[in-house]
């Protein structure tokens, strides 16, 4: 009987390093799941910078296209005024 005891013993002990080492194992993967979500984030906070960066320029773009139309439709009226003063001047 002492060594069906020991036996058990044993099978008890082999039992509690199996369940250990699978707690040991799922705390590194956990700490690795950690350093890839720190990761993650940093990678994420620097391209929301990006996109905050491209969405002024975007900005200042569009403002910049804007003024530009503003003066083309002034100018295409200046010129339709001349050109009817040169046909106003050929007529005469």
């Amino acid at each position: 009987m002492t060594l069906e005891i020991a036996y058990i013993k044993a099978c008890h002990e082999v039992e509690t390093v199996c369940e250990a080492e699978k707690v040991r194992q799922l705390r590194v993967q956990l700490l690795l799941l950690a350093d890839d979500n720190d990761e993650l984030e940093a990678q994420l906070a620097q391209d929301d910078d990006g996109i905050d960066d491209l969405e002024q320029h975007n900005q200042e773009l569009q403002e910049n296209l804007d003024a530009c139309e503003r003066k083309l439709e002034s100018a295409q009226g200046d010129l339709r005024i001349r050109s009817r003063e040169i046909e106003t001047l050929k007529v005469c």
